[in-house]
């Protein structure tokens, strides 16, 4: 086939064969053919991060991210694999903060920012983060139930039960 949907499908019966060989192959297959197609480049920088080949991995959205810059599930992928591979966290920080600004809409960069920056105990900023996330997106129940945990863990429990009530709401 000369289009790279029936090889990242074939993939799928590769692994069900457990021919791990022939299904990256045929997911470099697809990506020959669609240089841009996001499930191979996923799944091929699956098999590089299971080998612990982190930059090789984190190369295989190039091509996607030089053709779409704010391609959010490419970027968000990135920041994935770069956090598996040991990078400081302000750099993660600033690749979510980056792609949040470049993509307001995304909730889930909003809720991977604000989950980041808990994780680097930034309670402050990640209750910045959740207040502009609920002001950008008032009818997301993710971004809600974040706010909400940015609200206890900065202490605010009646903040935060009025935020886990309109999420009970929005849900």
């Amino acid at each position: 086939p000369n289009k790279a949907a029936p090889w990242v499908l074939k993939t799928g019966i590769y692994e069900l064969k457990s021919d791990a060989t022939n299904a990256k192959a045929s997911l470099e297959r697809a990506l020959q053919l669609d240089p841009l197609h996001f499930r191979a480049a996923l799944r091929l920088a699956a098999y590089d991060a299971l080998a612990g080949n982190y930059d090789t991995a984190v190369k295989r959205f190039d091509n996607l991210l030089k053709s779409d810059a704010n391609h959010t599930p490419a970027r968000l992928a990135v920041v994935d694999l770069k956090r598996r591979a040991g990078a400081k966290p302000e750099e993660l920080a600033n690749l979510l903060e980056a792609t949040v600004r470049d993509d307001p809409s995304s909730a889930v960069a909003r809720v991977k920012l604000i989950e980041e920056l808990m994780r680097q105990d930034q309670t402050a900023k990640a209750l910045d983060a959740a207040q502009a996330a609920v002001a950008a997106l008032p009818n997301d129940p993710r971004v809600y139930g974040m706010l909400g945990e940015a609200q206890m863990r900065s202490g605010n429990v009646e903040l935060a039960i009025g935020s886990f009530g309109k999420l009970s709401n929005l849900s």
